[in-house]
């Protein structure tokens, strides 16, 4: 898109593939910065990556990753008014999720979203319920978007008056030499 320029910086530690900072620019402006926190243990015995997600403007986050998951999905978020997601159906063989609730800071169910691929036009359709103490769904809301099912990544949204694209280019810094490398997707 003319005019548009997102992307994302990459900072290494040292010569190794670890990432320590990942910084996405809209425009030269920070928008967005995730930092890699130290590994846990769940109660599985799984090795988790917690992610802090800082944005510009809007909640900050914490996303949680289990490590060695090949497609790198998400396995909660937890934002800091107490509020989790967590997707409760993946597409198979994607990193694109089916299904999503979101719980208050209780751990009441407040929000059910469902992708439905290919339901408008060949875009695929989010519907938005919200859900009552006791239980019921209520239609919020339906946006179109466009995803890339390779990496699970939002092109476009659609939500009946606007469009939004997202496009993504890649800056990689290597600490060790000050060279810099641009991925485009």
């Amino acid at each position: 898109m003319r005019g548009l320029q997102l992307f994302t910086v990459l900072s290494y530690d040292r010569d190794s593939d670890r990432v320590v900072k990942s910084e996405e620019y809209l425009n030269g402006q920070l928008r967005t910065t995730r930092t890699p926190q130290p590994e846990q243990q769940d109660s599985a015995g799984r090795t988790l990556l917690p992610v802090t997600v800082v944005p510009f403007w809007g909640l900050a986050s914490t996303q949680t990753f289990v490590l060695g998951e090949p497609l790198g999905r998400p396995e909660m978020v937890f934002y800091e008014n107490g509020r989790t997601v967590r997707v409760t159906d993946w597409f198979s063989g994607t990193a694109v999720p089916r299904v999503s609730e979101t719980r208050d800071r209780h751990g009441n169910l407040i929000e059910r979203s469902l992708i439905k691929p290919g339901s408008l036009a060949d875009l695929d359709l989010v519907t938005r319920y919200k859900v009552g103490r006791s239980g019921i769904p209520a239609l919020v809301g339906e946006d179109a978007l466009i995803i890339d099912l390779e990496t699970g990544d939002q092109l476009a949204s659609l939500d009946g008056v606007r469009i939004t694209a997202f496009i993504r280019l890649f800056v990689v810094i290597d600490d060790t030499d000050s060279r810099a490398t641009r991925m485009e997707n």
